[in-house]
């Protein structure tokens, strides 16, 4: 199973468990590894596909832009 190819309105911590998954970021595809993370930007598109009926493991944080702007700003 797997998504459409999509993009967020945030940058994607992609931490990936366990499974076996390809990774589709823009035209390349890379086979995750296990305690594998992917830092994606905003305008990458991006899918996950899984390549067995078994299931994945994979925890996603997105942040976007504002946010970050705020942590890095010194006051």
């Amino acid at each position: 199973m797997g998504t459409f190819y999509h993009r967020h309105n945030a940058y994607e911590l992609y931490f990936f468990l366990r499974g076996n998954v390809n990774c589709y970021i823009e035209n390349r595809c890379y086979h995750l590894q296990r305690n594998v993370l992917l830092v994606l930007s905003p305008e990458e598109m991006h899918r996950s596909f899984a390549l067995d009926k078994n299931e994945y493991e994979r925890i996603t944080i997105n942040l976007k832009k504002l946010y970050l702007n705020r942590l890095y700003t010194l006051h």
